[in-house]
């Protein structure tokens, strides 16, 4: 069982997910994981579906070596960013 840092606030409108041994890059997730922090589950779920189109970008804020520069990133205020589609239908599945 893996033990978390803090509980929720409010349990019933948060949710818990973890995944072991996935086969996607660890750094994509992380980014993807991170973008969609704080949103909804429907909003989150359309910025996937988004994402997996490439319609939206995912923008990478900690792990930025060789990320390329896209105008999609201004909506984060940032202008490195990618598509992780893997990432995303890995994250979307949990």
């Amino acid at each position: 069982m893996v033990k978390y840092s803090r509980e929720a606030k409010n349990g019933s409108k948060s949710c818990k997910a973890m995944g072991v041994d996935l086969r996607v890059h660890y750094k994509n997730t992380y980014e993807t994981a991170r973008a969609i922090k704080g949103m909804s589950l429907r909003v989150a779920q359309q910025y996937l579906e988004d994402v997996c189109e490439k319609k939206r970008c995912v923008p990478f804020r900690k792990y930025t070596g060789c990320i390329g520069r896209t105008p999609q990133a201004k909506e984060f205020k940032m202008s490195q960013g990618r598509w992780p589609v893997k990432s995303a239908k890995i994250l979307l599945g949990l």
